[in-house]
C-alpha cells in the first residue's frame, strides 16, 4: 500500500462535499464506527497476538506496548551493544480486506489511467466499510536508551444510515501524526524486574466528521478537502511500564503499562472554520492501563514459546469486559522476542483469531499478520479483519 492506496481510500470517502458537516451521533450501518488504532505506528507482531504484548515487547515495539522492554528483557542472558537496534527505515502498511479488494479491482480494470472506470469501482464501492493505514519510522536504540521518530497515516469510513437524510452518507476519521520521542528502562542485574518510561512529542493532523457523497473528479480537489476540513493539534504522550519476571524457570511474567499518564491534552494550533463540530479546540487522549501475564518456557537453546493473557483499556468502564480480554501465542526459533530468525504467532480476542509470522534474514525482516477487529460502537459486535505487513531493516545487524 503506497500513495496511491491512499489517494483510492481518501476518493472512497471524500467523494464528499466542503458543505456543513453532519453530526456523527447519528446511527451508521450496522452500529459500527470508524475505528483506528490507538497505536502510533504500525506493529505486525502486536496485531498477529490480538494486541497482547505487555510482558514481551522489546525493540520499538516497546516505546508503546512497555517501555520496561526497552534495552531488551535478558532472554539468554544477553550482552546489549551499542548501538542495539537501528531501523533505517521501518514501514509498515495495513487495510481491510474491503480496501485490498478495491486496489486489485483498480489494478485489473487500469483504473489508475481510466478516469471512468475509476469513479465507477469507487461509486461501486462507496458503501462497504474502508480502513488503510501507512507507518514510517526510524529507531534507535542505544543500551537501555531509545529514540524515536514516527509518522503514521489512518483513515477509515464507514457507511451512515438509520436517517432518511443520511442515508448517501458516509462518517470518516483521518489522522496523521508524527512524533519525536526518547524512553529509557532499567532492571535489577539479574534480570528479574524492569521499569521504563518513554515521552513523545506528537503533532496531528485529524478529520472526522459526515459528508454526503458527491464526485470530486481530481486528486488535487480531494486533497484539498481533506486540508481544508483538517484540524492541527500538538501534544505529549507518556507511557510507563513495568515486568516482574517471576522465575528462570519457564521465565513466567506480569506486565503493567499505563498509556499517555494522566492522559494527553492535545491542543489546537489551527482549527479551520469549516472543521467538523466534532473536532475541538482540544481533546483529551485517556490512560490506557494493560495488564498481562505470561509464560515463556524455551525451545531449545535458542527459542522459546510464549503465552500472554492480557487485559487491556482496563480504565475504560464503558466497554464489557469480555472486549478488554486477549491472548497471544508465539514461537520463536534462532533467538528470542522481536527480532528471533523465525517467529510463528496467533492471538484471540472477542473479535476472533489473528496470526502472522517474521521471518529475520540478517539486515532485514519481513513481518505479516492477520487481525480481527471489533468496530462495533459501544458494545456492539462488528468484525472486520485487518491485514498488516512490516519490512524493516536493522543496520546493527
Amino acid at each position: 500500500m503506497d500513495a496511491r492506496l491512499l489517494t483510492i481510500i481518501l476518493t472512497l470517502f471524500l467523494w464528499a462535499s466542503g458543505a456543513k458537516a453532519q453530526a456523527t451521533d447519528e446511527l451508521t450501518e450496522g452500529g459500527v464506527v470508524s475505528v483506528l488504532d490507538d497505536s502510533p505506528f504500525a506493529s505486525a507482531r502486536a496485531s498477529s497476538m490480538a494486541g497482547a504484548l505487555s510482558t514481551l515487547a522489546d525493540g520499538v515495539h516497546a516505546t508503546y506496548y512497555n517501555p520496561a522492554g526497552i534495552g531488551g528483557l535478558h532472554w539468554g542472558k544477553e550482552k546489549l551493544t551499542n548501538p542495539r537496534q537501528f531501523y533505517f527505515p521501518y514501514v509498515g502498511v495495513s487495510a481491510n480486506n474491503n480496501t485490498i479488494e478495491l486496489v486489485k479491482d483498480f489494478r485489473k480494470a487500469g483504473a489508475s489511467s481510466d478516469k471512468a472506470i475509476g469513479e465507477a469501482l469507487v461509486d461501486a464501492n462507496a458503501g462497504n466499510r474502508q480502513y488503510g493505514r501507512l507507518s514510517a519510522l526510524v529507531g534507535l536504540g542505544i543500551g537501555r536508551l531509545y529514540f524515536l521518530q514516527s509518522t503514521d497515516i489512518q483513515i477509515a469510513a464507514v457507511k451512515r444510515t438509520g436517517v432518511a437524510e443520511n442515508e448517501g452518507s458516509i462518517q470518516a476519521e483521518y489522522l496523521r501524526q508524527s512524533g519525536s520521542g526518547l524512553g529509557f528502562s532499567a532492571t535489577d542485574p539479574k534480570g528479574r524486574f524492569y521499569i521504563g518510561a518513554f515521552s513523545s512529542f506528537n503533532s496531528q493532523q485529524r478529520f472526522i466528521g459526515s459528508f454526503d457523497y458527491l464526485e470530486i473528479s481530481n486528486i488535487t480537489d480531494r486533497v484539498q478537502l481533506i486540508s481544508d476540513n483538517s484540524a492541527s493539534y500538538s501534544g505529549i504522550s507518556t507511557n510507563v511500564g513495568m515486568i516482574w519476571v517471576l522465575s528462570d524457570k519457564g521465565r513466567p511474567a506480569i506486565g503493567i503499562v499505563a498509556r499517555d499518564v494522566g492522559d494527553t491534552k492535545y491542543k489546537g494550533t489551527d482549527i479551520p472554520e469549516s472543521a467538523s463540530e466534532n473536532q475541538a479546540a482540544s481533546y483529551n487522549k485517556k490512560e490506557d492501563l494493560s495488564v498481562g501475564f505470561s509464560i515463556s518456557p524455551p525451545v531449545g537453546k535458542q527459542g522459546a514459546f510464549n503465552l500472554l493473557l492480557e487485559g487491556g483499556k482496563l480504565t475504560n468502564y464503558d466497554i464489557a469486559l469480555a472486549k478488554k480480554l486477549k491472548a497471544g501465542l508465539e514461537l520463536n526459533l534462532g533467538g528470542f522476542g522481536s527480532e528471533a530468525n523465525f517467529g510463528l504467532r496467533t492471538g484471540f480476542s472477542q473479535a476472533g483469531v489473528s496470526g502472522g509470522l517474521s521471518l529475520n534474514v540478517g539486515l532485514v525482516q519481513i513481518e505479516a499478520a492477520s487481525l480481527a477487529v471489533d468496530i462495533g460502537s459501544e458494545n456492539n459486535s462488528v468484525v472486520e479483519r485487518r491485514n498488516v505487513a512490516i519490512l524493516s531493516i536493522n543496520v546493527t545487524n
